[in-house]
């Protein structure tokens, strides 16, 4: 919400009382003028209705104009004068004024509260910059829009609760028409075509996009530009490696030890992008030599290598994770994740701790069907108008968005697909145990649940988010001229409800989870619900760095590197049980995964950790059959999700850092992470070591 807007916003909270209380509680103004002329209840709250709608039916025309003024003033700006369809329109002057406190007696020609500000401010951007002034036109339209929107929302749920209250009432057609009568709704293809008109001069000027400015702010792009110091400092580590004078027994290992700290040196800096480095993979290992041959197993010919390394770019994971990115996708344009949020609104937003623990479920369960990767974004990008209507003071947008972070990277523990490094550890049980989806989230849910419940009550005590905060502000569920196709919604979700059950299943004609992965793909694009442009807008780049693992992968057993590597650290652990071994890998793994990417470090550990599994005794002072290769890289994998202190290493924790307020200024800093993630952290590994064990030697 607007902040200086605030007393001209249709109020949905006097509505509502109106409503309950029957105008006990509604404006003293509106009871007096009402009782006198009318006892109806129904008449009353249209009454009451259309009082709200005047005042900010005169709000909305004032910026309006005051808008039309500045683009008219600055001819500079424009390559013409933007001529406004109201010519009678007054020339008002920029200082601020405070508004009356009777609605009725506001002049639709005076400034607003906050608005004289923002009109001297782009006075002197529009002296020192037409750009910034462009910029600065199109967010007060933008919240305008939202303006807008908010008020049909709040009239649509205020006659929706009447029309719930007293059984039988029809308002709610007569309350929309109301509002298809005001200025708002006869205005707001001029203002479109004002925010058009803006966007095209700037298209034109600058040969830039202006939507990426939406709201004021500079949209996060991803801008590649590799960091030639680090791009320098990986090769020579790779160039010194391959020539110490180390395992000369075994030359391939050596040269697979050579790309092996090559590919960590490049991902740990970020040189380059992930997916680069990965594809990079294949380029260097054919001509050294590092791979097999499959048939005699001695060293590869090079296209021999190259067959396999090609081989090894795509397989049944990446599939899966093509399905749950299109499920994301289609999710996404019917607005469904929309509609479960409208519902926690509609039932917790008197309650907002509640609220926020229902949204940090509703992110954890998306994550499990359209990965952690799709959730944050789905989940965030429809709260960010209701976080922007909270007050500015309040810690509440914090503690939510933390909430979505940490939820998601639980999330990311629900299921094969629900992240990048969950992927990597499928590839890695193949070897082990055949794990069905079904078991996966059998395992992962009790850890899930009970960390989950654990962050949410450290966010309330840490935050104390809700201390002032009683409502959560109104949710649109239903933008301007975005009407949700029934029909596609149920495709959508019928299609997605006949794939998930698929994959819980523990056997299929299908043969594999990822044939299962082609259906939602080939319904959703072949009926037309998503379009070419949607496929070429899927993460590639994930799908390409899950490749560099299978090949890295790859590469360190033909060349026994991996042998190796195993039978070294067994040296070091013969001494431990079992069980403190276990214990040891879990807490290795989640101290490194603190620090660099998850899906970076599953790619890295999980083969080795897999072989040490392998090699494992058995510990007279437990089960023998309690700690296996199996249990011990599926804990590590959730150990990878579960750490999260730091908010660089995890796709949903660089979302939430980047997630800004109506300003384009940042809710969160990289300390805002470290007390709650630190727990979370805490209470995975804590379980992992604990009730989990048993649990996952029961099904592993």
């Amino acid at each position: 919400m607007h902040e200086s807007w605030k007393p001209f916003y249709v109020s949905y909270a006097s509505l509502k009382a109106f409503v309950v209380d029957d105008g006990d509680v509604v404006r003293r103004e509106v009871l007096e003028l009402t009782a006198a002329s009318t006892a109806d209840f129904a008449d009353s709250f249209l009454f009451a209705v259309n009082a709200e709608v005047e005042r900010a039916d005169k709000h909305f025309v004032a910026v309006l104009d005051e808008l039309w003024r500045h683009v008219d003033t600055h001819e500079f700006f424009f390559n013409m004068a933007v001529a406004a369809p109201h010519g009678g329109r007054s020339k008002t002057p920029l200082e601020t004024r405070v508004p009356p406190q009777e609605p009725s007696t506001i002049s639709p020609i005076t400034p607003l509260k906050g608005f004289g500000s923002f009109a001297a401010r782009t006075e002197e951007h529009a002296q020192k910059n037409a750009r910034d002034h462009s910029l600065a036109i199109i967010s007060a339209a933008h919240a305008l829009q939202r303006f807008t929107e908010l008020n049909s929302e709040a009239i649509r749920k205020a006659a929706k609760k009447a029309e719930k209250h007293c059984h039988g009432l029809k308002v709610s057609r007569r309350a929309q028409d109301r509002f298809e009568a005001s200025e708002m709704h006869a205005r707001r293809d001029e203002l479109d075509g004002l925010v058009k008109r803006i966007a095209d001069d700037f298209r034109i000027k600058y040969h830039d996009e202006l939507e990426q400015f939406r709201d004021g702010k500079m949209a996060v792009g991803e801008h590649w530009h590799a960091q030639w110091r680090w791009v320098a400092f990986s090769v020579a580590l790779f160039a010194i490696t391959m020539n110490l004078p180390i395992l000369q027994e075994n030359d391939a290992a050596r040269r697979c030890l050579a790309l092996f700290v090559g590919v960590i040196a490049l991902w740990t800096t970020e040189a380059v992008p992930f997916f680069v480095t990965a594809m990079l993979i294949p380029i260097v290992a054919v001509p050294l030599g590092i791979l097999a041959d499959p048939v005699t197993g001695r060293p590869a010919e090079a296209n021999v290598a190259a067959r396999v390394m090609m081989g090894r770019i795509f397989d049944h994971v990446q599939i899966l994770v093509l399905g749950g990115l299109t499920m994301a996708k289609a999710v996404s344009k019917v607005q469904l994740e929309g509609v479960f949020i409208d519902f926690l609104h509609s039932r917790l937003a008197h309650r907002p701790a509640y609220f926020m623990l229902g949204i940090m479920l509703l992110a954890c369960v998306l994550c499990a069907f359209v990965s952690n990767v799709a959730s944050p974004v789905l989940v965030l990008g429809v709260l960010q108008h209701t976080l922007w209507e909270m007050p500015r003071e309040s810690k509440a947008p914090h503690a939510i968005i933390l909430g979505v972070a940490i939820a998601c990277n639980l999330g990311g523990m629900l299921s094969p697909m629900a992240s990048p490094q969950n992927a990597v550890a499928l590839q890695v049980l193949a070897f082990t145990h055949n794990m069905t989806f079904l078991e996966w989230i059998l395992l992962a849910t009790p850890l899930v649940l009970i960390t989950l419940v654990v962050a949410w009550v450290v966010l309330l005590k840490v935050y104390d988010p809700f201390k002032e905060l009683k409502f959560i502000p109104i949710h649109v569920a239903h933008k301007q001229g975005a009407e949700r196709d029934k029909r596609s919604t149920v495709v959508v979700v019928s299609t997605c409800c006949v794939t998930v059950i698929l994959w819980c299943l523990p056997s299929t004609p299908f043969g594999d989870t990822g044939i299962v992965a082609l259906i939602p793909v080939v319904v959703f694009y072949g009926v037309g619900i998503l379009k070419k442009d949607d496929f070429n807008a899927l993460s590639w780049h994930l799908l390409f760095l899950l490749a560099g693992g299978n090949m890295l992968g790859t590469c360190t057993r033909d060349s026994r590197l991996l042998d190796l590597v195993t039978a070294f650290l067994q040296s070091h652990l013969d001494k431990l049980s079992p069980f403190a071994v276990y214990c040891v890998v879990i807490s290795v793994v989640g101290v490194v995964t603190t620090f660099i990417s998850h899906t970076v470090a599953a790619i890295l550990l999980l083969p080795v950790i897999a072989k040490v599994g392998l090699s494992l005794t058995a510990d007279s002072s437990v089960d023998p059959t309690l700690i296996s290769a199996s249990l011990l890289v599926f804990a590590s994998v959730l150990m990878c999700s579960g750490a999260m202190a730091f908010p660089i290493t995890s796709f949903p924790n660089v979302n939430s850092l980047l997630t800004e307020d109506d300003k384009g200024v940042p809710y969160l800093t990289a300390r805002d992470f470290a007390v709650p993630g630190s727990v979370a952290t805490l209470c995975c590994y804590l379980g992992l070591i604990t009730y989990m064990v048993p649990l996952m030697s029961w099904l592993l």
